[in-house]
């Protein structure tokens, strides 16, 4: 009796979340999460598999759909509660406190505190590419973990990117509202970077050349097709991801049975858009075997850029990687 009593109190005394976010806010949320760097560098690696541009641009769009269809799950599920907890309180509703446990601790621990720092180090990074940071730890940088981890190289960087994760929780924590306000304006800004680098590929480029006998499938058995197209889909779905976090804040989405799901439909499907459209801009403007020779520590979309405007294409991409992955970081 006396348990009931405590939890009959802790329930009265639940302070309810306010339901502030619409469904343009929604929307553009899902877009802000899902857009981050894998757009502007995942097509190098795509282009050293040796498929074709067609190939590729499949790869985009399976990878799509694929995405849709768990959009369409997520739409689904949505209509089991109008709480917050997102995949958690799904896996709590459907298999028990223990999946939903281990997956909880799982986020926690690997899965968003891994994605919070490589947004964060991405962001400071690109700030570094355009405005050289002060590395006030520099002459502690030899020391290392195992000789693999140096806790204290590019300090600055990362500095910057520990200052960032906390202005923008301290941000979100004045609010929900703030925090997607300043999604709103960020996606905007990336959306728009995105489109106008599409034109670029697409009415200011020459075209491509022909494209090399070893980048058209030539020696390619059927099993390696296979192979190297499971392999470019890998790429595509690391740009994909993030369109299932909409449901996490379920309890301060207005009308969520009816919202998340147009939300996440609809965020994904812009998405989607955009990736197929500037894939097929980068192959427009470098051929193959140009992408593939872009070093990983560089960025494809950077390539393509300076081959239609020059040194200011690098500047423009590394400042849109910076809103970009800013973005991503606050949503």
């Amino acid at each position: 009796m006396e348990t009931e009593q405590i939890a009959h109190t802790i329930d009265k005394a639940k302070i309810p979340l306010r339901r502030v976010l619409g469904l343009l806010t929604s929307i553009l949320l899902v877009a802000g999460i899902m857009i981050g760097s894998g757009v502007f560098k995942k097509i190098a690696p795509m282009a050293a598999s040796g498929l074709s541009s067609n190939y590729l641009i499949a790869a985009w769009i399976v990878a799509g759909i694929i995405t849709m269809f768990g959009a369409f799950m997520i739409a689904g599920l949505s209509d089991l509660t109008t709480d917050s907890g997102g995949i958690y309180e799904y896996l709590r509703m459907m298999f028990g406190d223990f999946v939903s446990f281990l997956f909880g601790w799982t986020a926690f621990t690997i899965i968003g505190s891994a994605s919070v720092a490589a947004l964060s180090f991405i962001f400071a990074q690109s700030l570094n590419g355009i405005i050289p940071l002060y590395d006030p730890l520099a002459g502690l940088s030899h020391i290392s973990i195992g000789n693999f981890i140096y806790p204290f190289a590019s300090s600055g960087i990362k500095l910057l990117a520990i200052a960032t994760v906390l202005l923008l929780t301290w941000v979100n924590y004045r609010g929900t509202k703030n925090g997607a306000s300043l999604n709103t304006i960020l996606t905007w800004i990336k959306v728009a970077g995105i489109l106008f680098l599409i034109a670029l590929g697409l009415f200011f480029s020459n075209g491509t050349h022909d494209t090399p006998a070893q980048f058209a499938n030539s020696g390619f058995s059927n099993t390696g097709i296979y192979t190297a197209f499971f392999g470019a889909l890998l790429s595509a779905f690391w740009a994909y991801d993030g369109w299932a976090d909409l449901s996490y804040v379920t309890g301060e989405i207005k009308n969520p049975k009816k919202n998340i799901p147009i939300a996440i439909i609809s965020g994904v499907s812009i998405v989607m858009l955009l990736y197929v459209l500037v894939n097929y801009a980068y192959m427009r403007t470098l051929n193959l075997e140009e992408l593939a020779a872009v070093d990983e520590n560089n960025i494809a979309a950077s390539a393509v850029a300076e081959r239609i405007i020059g040194h200011s294409g690098v500047v423009f991409i590394s400042i849109l990687i910076m809103f970009s992955t800013l973005g991503a970081l606050n949503a």
